[in-house]
């Protein structure tokens, strides 16, 4: 009798770990091939920070990456702010549906991230915001944070310096214009704004910043608040992993995991299966 339980727990073990590896790999071929983390609702969603704030679909976002021939650098950080601003919608992050938008990222998106929203000792995980700003870019969401990472990733990739400014209340870019003079300007994506000002010349004399918005568009409330952000200090950042470090290194080890967890459980079973043939012909 005893044998005989021996003998059903060395085969369904092994058929119990090929059963749960073809689920996690069926779960993440079908999040590649046959989901998008883009919800078309987007488009017309009512409750967005600006008006029209999403124009551009993913195909005309990514499109509008790539650099014309002889674009200069300014030309190219110009229409590129401009891209990011149209093909991302700022949506409430603290208000917004959860599910709506992919704030909680999907199980055939990645199942790691999609079990920890439900960790009890960490927040961030429940409204996730992607370190991968091609992410970011399928999803068609974010804030100003986001967009500030895409769009310094964007530019990186192009041969163009810039830095991450963190203030409190808003994040912005600077970017070098121009690598001969070392000129430095500011650019929001959020908002969709360019500063030619450096960081340190704004805070010298913020109302600069405040003139930029209004003739952009924005109300007064907008523009006095630009000018409380840009008077103060920012925390700066060389590119996006300096940004948030750990939490990129954990992503990426997680896109690898979900992964290596089916393929280590094929493994496990192919192994289980040898060494029961192997006892067999023993006895």
């Amino acid at each position: 009798m005893a044998n005989k339980i021996k003998t059903v727990l060395s085969l369904s073990c092994p058929i119990l770990f090929l059963i749960i590896a073809i689920g996690l790999f069926s779960l993440n071929i079908s999040g590649i091939f046959f989901k998008s983390l883009r919800n078309p609702e987007i488009y017309s969603e009512k409750s967005l920070r600006f008006p029209n704030d999403i124009t551009l679909n993913l195909e005309e976002f990514k499109r509008g990456t790539i650099r014309l021939p002889n674009e200069s650098n300014e030309e190219f950080a110009i229409r590129l702010n401009r891209v990011v601003q149209k093909g991302l919608a700022h949506i409430d992050w603290k208000k917004c549906d959860i599910d709506k938008y992919f704030l909680r990222i999907p199980p055939w998106e990645n199942y790691i991230l999609f079990i920890l929203n439900y960790s009890p000792y960490d927040n961030v995980f429940k409204r996730y915001h992607f370190c991968n700003y091609n992410k970011t870019i399928e999803r068609g969401i974010g804030n100003c944070g986001d967009a500030a990472i895409v769009l310094s990733c964007l530019l990186e990739n192009n041969g163009i310096k810039s830095k991450i400014a963190a203030y409190p209340g808003h994040v912005i870019i600077e970017v070098k214009i121009d690598k001969k003079n070392d000129i430095w300007w500011i650019f929001d994506p959020d908002f969709g704004v360019i500063l030619p000002y450096s960081i340190k010349e704004l805070t010298k004399n913020p109302v600069l910043a405040g003139r930029y918005y209004y003739s952009a568009g924005y109300s007064k409330d907008d523009t006095m608040f630009m000018e409380k952000v840009f008077a103060a200090s920012p925390k700066i950042f060389s590119n996006y992993f300096t940004f948030s470090p750990k939490r990129t290194i954990f992503e990426y080890i997680s896109y690898l995991m979900i992964w290596l967890i089916p393929l280590g459980l094929v493994i496990l079973s192919l192994t289980i299966f040898k060494a029961g043939a192997k006892t067999k012909k023993i006895k």
